[in-house]
């Protein structure tokens, strides 16, 4: 070493040799033992920045051998390659490689595995095959459209599996076909990524939608849910009965489509009042299949995103015939008991009073028949009595009716109760 001017305080040592091999290079020579390097090798040795495995040969003459070969790129891909390893392993992606045979033998899996409570050599080693832990309900159908794939380069599906404490999971498979240099299919290789999680979000999503669509379409009020242009998207069972159409003939036609003739520019004209607002009620009349037009109710708003972006409206829609029917009914039966049959009442209450009050006239009558025309004026007074208690039911449900206190013969009107 010392004649190779190798030594820690030579220049040339210092740019040449660093570290450990350097250390006990001077420890050698140090103890004077340079036979102890016959055809030693010294891996990993840092010479000018970079990394050689380093083997020191003593001829016969004395004469220090140095075989140096440069390991640098093969230390940074083994290093590159333990980097990608731990962060594989503590991903949740699976790596596997089988053979493209009916056996399919796995021929690697990555040792993340053990996040199913397997290891990598209970299935290299055939002590346990992948097709065993596949749900049974799922086995047949994945094998048919495995065999359907053939040799297509990539697919992806997802299943069930058995854990090895028997708990199932969901996973997702990506796998590819590998092929040699003639193009025949040797092997499938790909990943395997627990889903569970997610298959359980979508189920309960999913659950959540059927028992809010099962309201909706069991709801006796028509629902309608439209984008934000008011194309209609949705409708229910209610709906269609409405306009006597199918959800098919609905869905996708704009909504101003389905407003009677006779509402039309009215809408028209308050449309973007009605949008400004965020909940709205309105009359308007329902056009149906038929031509007919049908009074509704309509309580709408706006349907907003967590971003509060309009995503677009949703509206229950009221048929209203049978309350306008009514109404109209009690109008006819106010106009009828102002007018109509008031007038022949006057004439059954005061013909026997009138009657009765000629003694003249009375001479000749029985008693009897003086009780029946007595019978008569009273039932005219109370059939008088009714038609004016409607009257006034109906002001009160109107909100017009003027309480008006007066004297009252509370005997009378115990001896008609009793």
């Amino acid at each position: 070493a010392r004649k190779l001017n190798l030594m820690p305080e030579s220049p040339m040592a210092d740019s040449f040799f660093q570290g450990p091999f350097l250390e006990h290079m001077q420890q050698c020579a140090d103890q004077d033992c340079l036979t102890t390097l016959y055809a030693s090798t010294y891996p990993n040795v840092l010479i000018q920045n970079r990394w050689w495995d380093v083997t020191i040969e003593l001829t016969t003459d004395n004469i220090l051998l140095f075989f140096a070969v440069d390991v640098t790129m093969r230390l940074n891909l083994e290093a590159e390659l333990a980097t990608s390893h731990v962060i594989v392993e503590n991903s949740p992606v699976v790596l596997f490689r089988r053979e493209a045979t009916d056996e399919a033998k796995l021929v690697f899996v990555s040792e993340n595995i053990s996040r199913f409570g397997y290891t990598p050599e209970e299935f290299l080693e055939e002590r346990i095959r992948f097709q065993d832990i596949i749900y049974p309900e799922d086995q047949e159908w994945l094998g048919a459209r495995i065999a359907a794939y053939g040799d297509t380069k990539n697919w992806a599906t997802e299943y069930r599996i058995f854990t090895k404490d028997q708990k199932v999971r969901w996973v997702y498979d990506k796998t590819i076909s590998v092929h040699d240099a003639q193009g025949t299919l040797t092997h499938y290789e790909g990943v395997l990524m627990d889903i569970t999680d997610r298959k359980e979000q979508e189920n309960a999503l999913a659950e959540s939608e059927e028992w809010h669509r099962r309201i909706l379409e069991t709801c006796s009020e028509g629902f309608v849910y439209t984008d934000p242009n008011l194309r209609i998207r949705y409708v229910n069972e209610a709906f269609c009965a409405m306009v006597g159409m199918t959800r098919e003939e609905i869905v996708g036609l704009p909504a101003r489509e389905l407003a009677g003739y006779s509402s039309r520019d009215s809408i028209a004209e308050q449309r973007q009042k009605l949008l400004s607002e965020e909940q709205r009620v309105f009359e308007s009349m329902l056009l149906t299949k038929g031509g007919d037009e049908i009074p509704i109710v309509v309580h709408g708003n706006s349907h907003r995103n967590s971003e509060g972006e309009l995503i677009g409206h949703v509206a229950f829609v009221t048929d209203i015939s049978e309350q306008r029917e009514v109404q109209q009914l009690r109008e006819d039966i106010e106009r009828l008991s102002r007018h109509d049959l008031k007038a022949p009442l006057n004439a059954i209450i005061n013909l026997p009073r009138l009657y009765l009050s000629d003694k003249e006239a009375c001479k000749g009558l029985s008693e009897d028949l003086r009780e029946t025309l007595m019978h008569i004026e009273q039932a005219g007074t109370d059939m008088l009595g009714l038609i004016n208690r409607s009257l006034d039911l109906f002001k009160m449900e109107k909100g017009t009716y003027r309480y008006e206190p007066g004297p009252e013969d509370i005997g009378a009107v115990v001896s008609k109760v009793v």
